[in-house]
């Protein structure tokens, strides 16, 4: 394993860890992993934890691992604020993900088909919402 480990501080290659629906155990400790093997973290790594913990409801999370992935000089990209927005959403906040999709275009990031398609949605169910009660 010590070669292992050698080799990938080397390299500084990034295994492929998906997080899928809220997995956040499996991706922290992926995380701390990274960490302990001096590996530097970057916008993919980072993308996965942010989306991680939306799924868990753990919005918080999310924000601080935003905050810090700009915060380490790291540009977070187009799925990168797609996976906070839906944080954003899922909470009901959808004016805080508006407010992210101008943020992006601010930093002179496009928002994509999914971005836009991900935000119609949810301002669509909040306007049913609002009409039902």
């Amino acid at each position: 394993m010590d070669i292992v480990k050698k080799k990938l501080k080397k390299t500084d290659f990034l295994p492929n860890v998906e997080g899928n629906n809220g997995e956040t155990k499996a991706v922290s400790s992926f995380w701390s992993e990274m960490i302990e093997m001096e590996l530097k973290p970057d916008v993919v790594c980072y993308t996965v934890l942010i989306d991680n913990h939306c799924k868990s409801d753990n919005l918080q999370d999310a924000i601080g691992f935003f905050d810090e992935n700009i915060d380490s000089d790291l540009e977070p990209d187009t799925v990168t604020y797609t996976a906070l927005m839906r944080g954003y959403c899922r909470q009901g906040n959808v004016n805080r993900a508006v407010t992210l999709v101008n943020e992006m275009s601010f930093r002179g990031i496009q928002p994509d088909a999914i971005t836009m398609s991900t935000l119609y949605h949810r301002i669509l169910r909040a306007k049913k919402s609002q009409f039902r009660h």
